[in-house]
């Protein structure tokens, strides 16, 4: 999680064609703040279901979806896939976890393939 320490990336917009997000839609993520990262998880859903059960907000969607970006910390790593939570399921205890929308399975490998 070096990368995240040690760059800017609050309120940079970056972007997924659809053949390398593996949901196949395609992203236009909004990097959060701090102050959003900690809104989105203690204030908002799907943040109140999905970060008890491991998740980390990271972005919003910039094209108004409403479907925000998460970091997968169910198991520990230092590269963590990137998935998309869709608002749809929010508030439904426990959260369906298929319903989970996997873009990368590092946050490295978006990275490389996002543009901004």
């Amino acid at each position: 999680m070096i990368i995240l320490r040690e760059n800017g990336l609050a309120g940079v917009c970056f972007s997924l064609n659809a053949g390398d997000d593996l949901s196949g839609l395609g992203a236009e993520l909004l990097w959060l703040t701090p102050a959003q990262v900690v809104s989105e998880a203690t204030e908002c859903e799907p943040g109140l279901s999905v970060v008890p059960l491991g998740y980390i907000p990271v972005g919003a969607c910039a094209t108004g979806s409403g479907d925000p970006y998460f970091l997968d910390m169910r198991t520990a790593s230092q590269d963590p896939p990137l998935v998309r939570i869709p608002h749809d399921y929010a508030g439904t205890k426990p959260y369906p976890l298929d319903r989970v929308e996997l873009v990368t399975n590092t946050l490295s490998g978006f990275f490389s393939k996002a543009s901004f």
